[in-house]
């Protein structure tokens, strides 16, 4: 078959987990004898931060016509369309949304087309909702499309525009990550055509060894710096109200640092608190295993995320989590014999923290337990799950 894998924005210097699955799905669906495109809209051409099969064909939307985008990197409303967005934004953010939709689909819905009439997909696997709304409302393709929700349909769907909720109507199947998003997506979509398939986790042969009495141990977080999201700041307010009673214990920060702003704020958070020799930003890596395997706490106080990669893979190396209870994806992904579910809030998550910083026989404990509830989303378990929907969209016909 061939199928055709839609990420229209930031996509090659990207390191999220949305473009690490798109990735991992390429080489995948590659490996299980199918050819697959990529068709993305970004200013820079080239191959992404994660590995990629070099049988991948890859299509820059905005490099079919340089000219028509004057060099610009990524696509920018005019002022005009910002003015109306904001407007918009006072009293409906759907419509404020459709702005931004609208003037994206109508900038690129005939190189869309070209990329797609030139590549002959037997399915286009769409990764954002908006991203649908381009193919199938603007574009017009006449291709069975997949839309992908990589966060909750309480944000998504609820904040989605009215020419994205409508693509996902017209959409052969609307993919989620988690059991409950499927009633959650039809609170908003009610004729959305849902199925729940997670994400593939990897399965780790090796594990962290949880129980050697170390000099050093160390609380980890893998997510790019985020305020709003992935709250790097809790981690940093509720350790230092009990690094002295744990003075063997180190956080260490991974991530890319998108936001230069936060990543200051954090900075000088830790510098207010004196834990510059305790508290370190490490910047992103390709090896997240060897960060795992050292790790003995993965500390993950989001505010909401679609599935949590980083977490589950973390679980999958063995290592007990921290994360606030109030984010759905933390709430539905972490048993309680698997780690600490905190209420929101710096204290909370400090008391979280030491009650498995204290206690290294509980942490040993859920981390084993961790590990084992991983198995359920095996990676050839989740693929073939894809390949049975791709074939079954693609089996509908054009």
């Amino acid at each position: 078959m061939r199928i055709m894998l839609g990420y229209l924005a930031r996509f090659i210097t990207s390191t999220g987990g949305a473009e690490k699955v798109c990735c991992e799905m390429a080489n995948e669906l590659v490996r299980r004898g199918h050819e697959v495109s990529i068709v993305y809209c970004y200013g820079e051409s080239g191959r992404p931060f994660y590995p990629l099969d070099q049988k991948v064909r890859m299509y820059n939307v905005m490099a079919e016509h340089p000219g028509k985008w004057h060099g610009t990197k990524t696509i920018r409303l005019p002022l005009k369309e910002k003015i109306e967005r904001e407007i918009f934004r006072v009293f409906s953010v759907p419509r404020a949304h459709g702005v931004q939709d609208t003037y994206m689909g109508n900038l690129i819905k005939e190189d869309l087309k070209a990329i797609t009439e030139r590549e002959n997909p037997d399915v286009i696997v769409s990764y954002w909702p908006k991203d649908s709304s381009c193919f199938i409302h603007f574009a017009e393709v006449q291709v069975p499309v997949i839309t992908m929700f990589h966060f909750g349909p309480d944000i998504l769907a609820r904040d989605a525009s009215p020419v994205s909720a409508e693509s996902c109507v017209k959409s052969r199947k609307v993919q989620v990550l988690l059991p409950g998003d499927v009633e959650r997506l039809h609170r908003y979509i009610p004729k959305a055509d849902a199925v729940w398939i997670p994400h593939a986790v990897p399965q780790y042969e090796e594990q962290a060894n949880l129980a050697t009495v170390k000099g050093r141990y160390k609380i980890v977080n893998m997510a790019r710096l985020d305020k709003t999201t992935k709250r790097q700041h809790i981690i940093v307010e509720a350790f230092a109200q009990i690094a002295d009673r744990f003075p063997q214990w180190d956080v260490e920060l991974w991530g890319q640092d998108w936001n230069k702003k936060y990543k200051k704020e954090l900075e000088n958070l830790i510098r207010r608190n004196h834990l510059e020799k305790r508290i370190s930003l490490k910047g992103m890596t390709k090896d997240v295993l060897s960060v795992y395997l050292k790790a003995d706490i993965f500390a993950w106080p989001s505010s909401h995320e679609g599935f949590g990669l980083a977490l589950m893979e973390a679980m999958s190396a063995g290592i007990p989590a921290v994360a606030c209870k109030s984010c759905l994806a933390s709430s539905e992904l972490i048993p309680k014999e698997c780690g600490i579910l905190a209420e929101d809030g710096v204290q909370a998550f400090s008391d979280g923290l030491a009650q498995l910083m204290k206690n290294q026989e509980l942490r040993i404990q859920m981390g084993a337990a961790a590990k084992e509830s991983t198995g359920k989303y095996a990676p050839e378990k989740i693929w073939d799950q894809w390949e049975q929907l791709i074939v079954s969209c693609a089996g509908t016909g054009k």
